[in-house]
């Protein structure tokens, strides 16, 4: 007899005895990203979601995304499933698809993309025009 979960995108499950989401589901397992309090600091890529997994479990960490196969999930609860509505699975969406668009950019050789923050090439750092600032 085989034994199987079905898991499905939204879900709270238990990956290496820790709570994550499931993101999304293939035939050999699922894209998962683990849930942890929000608390300072935050990464760019944490997404503040509802405390259904438990009160300290408010943060997924978007940044660490990870494929498991279907035997090392467990689900959270034997009796019912927690699982995360189409809103806040939006929201983790997004945030992963912000952290890959980072990540490429901090890929990139130096001069490829022209900072804001470094002078103008050939400003000598004095106001042109206008009264003297103090």
């Amino acid at each position: 007899m085989k034994h199987g979960q079905n898991f499905c995108r939204g879900a709270v499950v238990l990956s290496s005895g820790k709570p994550s989401l499931v993101v999304a589901v293939s035939k050999a397992g699922a894209i998962i990203v683990p849930l942890r309090p929000a608390s300072l600091p935050r990464h760019r890529a944490d997404v503040t979601v509802p405390p259904l997994a438990g009160p300290g479990m408010t943060a997924a960490r978007c940044a660490d995304l990870s494929h498991e196969i279907f035997s090392r999930l467990n689900p959270l609860n034997e009796t019912t499933s927690v699982r995360f509505g189409e809103k806040d699975m939006a929201r983790v969406d997004e945030a992963i698809r912000r952290e890959i668009v980072s990540r490429v950019g901090e890929q990139l050789p130096p001069g490829i993309i022209k900072s804001t923050c470094r002078p103008i090439f050939g400003s000598r750092g004095r106001k042109v025009g206008g009264p003297p600032s103090d």
